[in-house]
């Protein structure tokens, strides 16, 4: 190895070009040094810049803890999610138990710092402000994963949610949805971002082996913030659906200046903003989806009698009272109006043509003082050429002029169901008929019968048909 090549392993020459005036080079040599022995500290400032903690007066740590979610952090210190994977540079899917992060300081001491025990842990933003709140309602959180079950608090400035810490179906709704804490199932909406509040009430369900009319409803609540949202709701209590509608709106007039030019301040007490684990797209699938929900709440074990046809003396609920006792494999079907004493005239011959090929059919008839009263009539209505047929699935009802129903069922006294021919419609036998409507299809007569062991189902023996009307299943 010659000279040179041993100086140039032995030194390194580093070249600084000072101007002098006289254009001079001056030649600076640096032994080599081993890696091992750099310290940060000897390097200059300018090069620990990525190193440098934050002013520590506009953050505090924080040590995530097992229950802990982005939602839930938002609660307990009014900060966004956004905002704390921005500062920690983390990702959504980053939050784990033990890691450190760093919280915004704000100008009051976050509620979480105030927490002494493990009870109060549970306590969210809004719970120091419980005693201002002036309303509360039992309600379903209507979402995708199911019917979230809590307490909705109406205050003047925002609706809170806060499900039920110690119900199973929460529980199991967290456990398919992969949760870790029920508070993310919590929501709050500023009044403020609300645009309007409708009540959508469905047809009158029942549930099988049960006899009482459920009344299905949502609140639906719009709302405007970057996105246009739907929020559904259902009460536990139906009777408190006006009283939670007046609460609401009552609080949404004063959003609503009433002139253009009027201003509505902000409110600031306390600084919170709408924040929704779940809702509906107010987009043209809107409606879609809430019919979704509503079947989904509905389950398997709950029936349907949709009427397809208008009907001048009863109503859907009225229908599904009497279909608690057909059987169930007609309960949930679309049935039609098959015959009407006032739109296809007063004929028993009309009648026979138009139901002729319909089986099951219901009778109902309403005499000249209102008592609605009527049969179910397992093979329909046909010629029978002197004889009486039908099985004991058949039965005789009344409504009176209430609306309160009683049902006669066979009593395994004969079989004399029904008799049809051209001098009239019979229905139960023994010394009279239980039920008879005559040729013209106006005058009548109740009696009891003992095919179904009934009393008089009209006003009196004798009346006078006002309306009469046979549904049977629709078959389109």
């Amino acid at each position: 190895m010659d000279q040179k090549q041993q100086c140039e392993q032995q030194y390194e020459y580093v070249l600084n070009i000072e101007y002098l005036g006289n254009y001079k080079f001056i030649y600076e040599n640096h032994s080599p040094i081993n890696e091992d022995d750099i310290q940060l500290s000897d390097l200059e400032s300018q090069f620990l810049d990525d190193f440098k903690i934050e002013d520590d007066s506009q953050y505090f740590l924080y040590k995530v803890e097992q229950d802990d979610s982005y939602f839930g952090l938002e609660l307990k210190f009014n900060v966004s999610a956004d905002q704390l994977m921005q500062i920690n540079q983390i990702s959504e899917h980053s939050l784990y138990e033990g890691i450190i992060i760093k919280i915004p300081r704000k100008q009051q001491m976050p509620i979480y710092e105030q927490i002494t025990n493990q009870e109060q842990k549970q306590e969210n933003l809004l719970d120091t402000f419980q005693k201002t709140y002036n309303k509360f309602f039992d309600i379903n959180y209507v979402t995708s994963l199911g019917y979230i079950k809590g307490k909705l608090t109406v205050h003047e400035d925002v609706l809170f949610f806060d499900p039920d810490y110690n119900n199973n179906l929460n529980e199991k709704i967290m456990q398919e949805a992969k949760l870790k804490n029920v508070q993310q199932l919590q929501f709050q909406i500023l009044l403020q971002n609300v645009i309007k509040v409708t009540k959508r009430e469905f047809p009158a369900c029942i549930q099988i082996g049960s006899k009482e009319i459920q009344k299905m409803h949502f609140v639906e609540i719009y709302i405007q913030t970057k996105r246009s949202k739907v929020v559904l709701i259902q009460l536990i209590d139906v009777q408190q659906l006006n009283e939670l509608m007046d609460s609401i709106n009552s609080v949404l007039v004063s959003y609503f200046p009433p002139t253009p030019n009027k201003v509505i301040e902000t409110p600031t007490k306390p600084q919170l903003k709408t924040i929704l684990p779940y809702y509906y797209k107010n987009d043209v699938k809107l409606e879609q989806n809430i019919q979704l929900a509503f079947e989904k709440s509905m389950g398997s074990n709950v029936f349907i009698s949709y009427l397809e046809s208008e009907s001048e003396i009863i109503d859907q609920s009225i229908f599904m009272m009497v279909a608690c006792y057909i059987p169930t494999i007609f309960k949930s079907q679309r049935w039609t109006l098959l015959y009407s004493s006032t739109l296809n005239g007063s004929s028993i011959k009309t009648l026979m043509r138009n139901t002729q090929f319909s089986q099951p059919v219901i009778v109902f008839v309403r005499d000249l003082h209102k008592y609605l009263f009527g049969a179910y009539l397992s093979d329909g209505i046909q010629k029978s050429q002197d004889h009486f047929y039908g099985t004991g699935e058949s039965f005789l009802f009344t409504f009176k002029n209430t609306l309160s129903l009683t049902v006669y069922n066979w009593i395994n006294q004969n079989n004399f169901i029904t008799l049809c021919d051209e001098n009239g419609l019979a229905i139960g036998c023994g010394d009279k008929y239980g039920l008879y409507i005559d040729s013209e299809i106006y005058h009548g007569y109740s009696h009891y019968c003992e095919t179904f062991g009934n009393e008089v189902l009209s006003s009196k023996e004798n009346f006078v048909i006002d309306r009469m009307e046979i549904w049977g299943i629709f078959q389109g």
